[in-house]
C-alpha cells in the first residue's frame, strides 16, 4: 500500500493510502463469429527491408542474422 503526504501554505494536510485493485470481470474478446480474438503486433520497414529484397541479398533467409541487416 502507498502513502501519500498531502498539505497546503498553512500546514493543514493530510495522508492518503493507496491500494491496487483488480477487477472482477474477466473479460474475453471475440471477433464477429464469437471466435477467441488475439493480440498481434506489427513492426513497420521500409520497402528495401522486405522479405524479398532480404531473400534476394542474402540467398535466402537461412542467412538472415542482426549482423547482416546494414544499412
Amino acid at each position: 500500500m502507498g502513502e501519500i503526504n498531502i498539505c497546503n501554505s498553512t500546514a493543514s494536510g493530510a495522508v492518503v493510502y493507496t491500494e491496487s485493485v483488480r477487477s472482477a470481470t474477466r473479460v474475453r474478446w471475440v471477433d464477429q463469429q464469437r471466435r477467441q480474438a488475439n493480440s498481434a503486433r506489427f513492426l513497420e520497414a521500409p520497402i528495401e527491408r522486405g522479405v524479398d529484397p532480404l531473400q534476394e541479398k542474402l540467398d535466402g533467409l537461412s542467412q538472415l542474422t542482426p549482423g547482416n541487416l546494414s544499412c
